[in-house]
């Protein structure tokens, strides 16, 4: 029984506003969301003839801090709620406001997260999209969470319309490589890695004019071991094979080696990142794989004498071989690392004989190294 124009102005109230908020996600768990529906279609005026009066009401949250954050728990009432706003969103032109405001942006991403109909989200996709200003203010830096939103939504709805279209967008957006490689940091970005991660699971990509900032963007993902940066590396060995193994090919055996020694010196705690793609289930192509180990088996000098930086890829790289894994698990640990590493290493071309040939040393006193490390 409260007023509207006093419900209204709650919603911009610093603590009527995210009481609000909780209230209406409190009544959307309810099986029955009537009260919530009712709540919503009251402050946003939906039932308003004058359709423009709604359309106001929607604009003005989205762009408040405090409005936007009831706004989004409109959004998760239900679909037809989604859909309305989708509607009013799209009123007037809009829809490039709501993609340039730096609160609104993030009223879009909800949306399109909670979406759960292919419907509101072409109609949605395709309002930013068909829109000239929106599409260039979409593929800048600072919107990368709303293209992952966008493009994972898509993904996982299967969508047809709009996924290809920001698929292709994205991919040929000239700053891509300053969208997904943060430069100043340098890091990999996590809405940016993600964003293309999605886009690169469509079906019918053209990505011959990207190749080498692909090639680029997966060698600095190589060394990165946040979970996005691990996706984002099987996804291009995946769905971008050609740029990758190019890549990989084209590696000098010392760039090689620097990309591993600094990969472990970012992440000792973890398993070397560029281990990934020695291991055996990684989607890496079998024979790249094995020249990759030739080339770092032609280099025993330089990893002897940065010998504990390679013990875990090398380690990962054998496990054909339970008996050559098991006798790498136990010098692993042995002060004379540095100096069986080079049988280690050629121990991969021995994998076929399920053996390794151990070092050259009195039999007695490689027994009993064996039983102290046991």
């Amino acid at each position: 029984h409260t007023p509207i124009a006093q419900l209204q102005r709650s919603c911009l109230d610093p603590s009527a506003g995210p009481a609000l908020a909780v209230l209406l996600r409190v009544l959307a768990l309810l099986p029955d969301a009537h009260d919530a529906t009712r709540l919503v279609e009251t402050v946003l005026e939906l039932d308003n003839t004058d359709t423009d009066r709604a359309a106001d009401i929607v604009y003005g949250l989205a762009h408040d801090e405090r409005g936007s954050i009831v706004l989004e728990a409109v959004v998760k009432v239900s679909e037809d709620i989604r859909f309305a706003i989708v509607q009013k969103m799209k009123t007037q032109n809009r829809i490039s406001a709501y993609v340039a405001g730096n609160v609104s942006n993030y009223v879009l991403q909800t949306l399109l997260r909670a979406t759960e109909s292919l419907h509101t989200l072409d109609e949605l996709g395709l309002a930013i999209l068909n829109d000239q200003t929106a599409q260039t203010r979409l593929l800048t830096s600072d919107r990368s969470g709303l293209v992952c939103a966008l493009a994972e939504t898509a993904l996982h709805l299967n969508s047809s319309n709009c996924g290809p279209r920001i698929a292709s967008l994205y991919l040929a957006c000239p700053n891509l490589e300053t969208i997904v490689l943060r430069q100043a940091k340098p890091k990999v970005h996590e809405y940016g890695a993600r964003a293309l991660s999605a886009c690169l699971c469509f079906d019918g990509l053209n990505i011959t004019g990207c190749e080498e900032v692909l090639q680029r963007i997966f060698l600095q993902a190589l060394t990165d071991a946040a979970p996005w940066s691990r996706k984002l590396v099987d996804v291009l060995l995946e769905h971008a094979p050609t740029p990758t193994t190019s890549a990989l090919k084209n590696l000098e055996s010392e760039t090689l080696i620097d990309l591993i020694i600094s990969a472990e010196t970012k992440h000792r705690a973890a398993p070397n990142p560029v281990a990934r793609i020695f291991l055996p289930e990684s989607r890496l192509n079998p024979k790249v794989q094995r020249n990759l180990l030739k080339t770092l088996r032609s280099h025993t000098e330089v990893l002897k004498a940065r010998a504990s930086a390679f013990f875990r890829m090398t380690r990962m790289s054998l496990k054909s071989s339970s008996k050559t894994d098991k006798l790498i698990s136990k010098v692993a640990t042995a002060n004379s690392a540095a100096a069986l590493l080079p049988d280690i290493l050629k121990s991969g071309d021995d994998n076929k004989k399920k053996r390794m040939e151990i070092p050259a040393e009195d039999e007695k006193k490689r027994k009993k190294k064996i039983k102290q490390i046991k």
